[in-house]
């Protein structure tokens, strides 16, 4: 879950959810909700999901006024066997309803830190968790994903710039320490130092 800065937008993700649509299915529903002053909620836009995800909304975050979202789908890291890596997925708040930011890479609406950069491909792996952990910039053109499990559980972090209509991946940086939990300490410790600053707002 998160909420605007005025606290009058928040969202909500519910990654356990099945659901089925015609043809469609998958595990991850995500909804959004305008806050009002007695503190009832109305939905903003549709149900969010995305066919043959597998944890759906596990991490959501949201700009300051509102207007982005990302969601993430960080795979099966702690499944046996592990067949599936994270993604991300990134929409803005256009007419009545939630639409991908997303439409310039191989995979339309989620990426990996492959589909940014093929040259990552020792850090974008199965299991890798991308996506457990995320914080978006206040204008919400930069986000960074947490990935606890990759570069063989060092974790890592990855930034991505969002420069109209272009996603771009500005940077890789790898953790430190031999197993997850150290990798995922290293994630929030950055992402709280580099995201709650100001500086990091002009970003």
């Amino acid at each position: 879950m998160d909420i605007s800065r005025d606290g009058k937008i928040a969202i909500v993700g519910a990654p356990n959810e099945s659901w089925t649509d015609g043809n469609d299915s998958g595990t991850g529903v995500v909804r959004v909700y305008e806050v009002s002053s007695n503190g009832s909620l109305t939905q903003k836009g549709l149900n969010i999901k995305f066919a043959s995800t597998f944890r759906f909304g596990e991490q959501v975050v949201i700009n300051g006024d509102g207007s982005r979202i990302a969601i993430s789908d960080p795979g099966d890291y702690d499944a046996t066997p592990i067949t599936r890596r994270g993604f991300i997925f990134i929409y803005e708040y256009v007419g009545t309803n939630w639409t991908s930011m997303i439409t310039d890479q191989a995979v339309t609406y989620g990426v990996s830190l492959l589909e940014l950069d093929s040259n990552y491909i020792s850090h974008s792996v199965e299991g890798d968790g991308f996506g457990l952990s995320m914080v978006m910039s206040e204008d919400g053109n930069n986000i960074l994903i947490g990935a606890p499990y990759g570069l063989s559980r060092k974790g890592y972090i990855g930034m991505i710039k969002y420069t109209e209509p272009t996603t771009v991946l500005a940077g890789a940086f790898p953790g430190e320490g031999e197993n997850g939990v150290q990798g995922l300490a290293d994630v929030f410790i950055n992402m709280e130092i580099g995201f709650d600053s100001p500086e990091a707002k002009q970003l």
